[in-house]
């Protein structure tokens, strides 16, 4: 995934985007929860903050909230976080190679 809305963050904010997608995990969460706005899908599409933990392009994060601006690009939902709003971000977890011995 890459920051293709030719829009990029002043310098302490995040350029992120709110997909409205199921995710395959293996937390459980209630039906009613899953389609609560509350729990969406956001990732980032550029990191202009200015520390040694810049996120990648694409890396899902939690926000306690963020400056929405909808349907700038498309119907995309793209939203501006500040670094202040940043709360969380998810690693993804490594391959594993089974090795038979």
């Amino acid at each position: 995934m890459k920051n293709d809305t030719k829009i990029h963050p002043a310098p302490g904010y995040i350029l992120a985007e709110k997909l409205n997608r199921k995710t395959e995990s293996t937390i459980v969460l209630p039906e009613s929860a899953r389609d609560n706005p509350d729990f969406a899908y956001i990732v980032c599409l550029e990191d202009n903050r200015q520390c040694a933990d810049v996120l990648a392009p694409g890396t899902r994060i939690l926000v306690t909230e963020g400056k929405g601006i909808p349907n700038l690009v498309g119907k995309r939902d793209l939203m501006l976080v500040h670094t202040n709003s940043l709360i969380a971000w998810f690693d993804l977890a490594p391959e594993l190679t089974i090795v038979d011995n």
